[in-house]
């Protein structure tokens, strides 16, 4: 299911046909296979949770960011502080908009540090910055 930029329940489709294919299985009466294919998936699934666990992965949010009338920071204020806290921004989501004067930032960021600082954390920091009126920091990933 994907909401915004965050697709989940890949693993739990992926589950719902390996039952369906186990019940398929029993429904013809091999129940050996059955239960091969039971030991097969269950094992499976465990082994890999664990080795997701050991990758390396990463983590997005998606920032937007409204700064009052003549008081947006220039792109390289912006790029440091997100630097700070441990993340990069991803240069094509970008976007800038200026309406009546008021500028409104929009764009994704992403880390592989593990202590880079969460959602919250960010949110609350960027929310002291001077001239920020309003802000959404929303996780863009798993």
């Amino acid at each position: 299911m994907r909401e915004g930029f965050s697709i989940t329940g890949l693993t739990t489709a992926a589950s719902i046909w390996t039952v369906a294919v186990i019940g398929v299985v029993v429904g013809i009466g091999f129940f050996p296979a059955a239960f091969v294919l039971t030991l097969l998936a269950t094992v499976g699934m465990m082994i890999l949770q664990r080795i997701e666990l050991i990758l390396p992965s990463h983590r997005e949010l998606a920032v937007r960011v409204n700064f009052a009338k003549g008081k947006a920071p220039l792109d390289a204020e912006v790029r440091r502080f997100v630097t700070r806290h441990g993340y990069k921004i991803v240069d094509a989501s970008l976007t800038i908009t200026i309406e009546a004067g008021a500028t409104k930032w929009h764009f994704l960021m992403f880390t592989r540090d593990r202590k880079a600082a969460g959602a919250e954390l960010f949110a609350r920091e960027l929310a002291m910055i001077p001239g920020v009126e309003g802000l959404d920091v929303a996780h863009a990933r798993n």
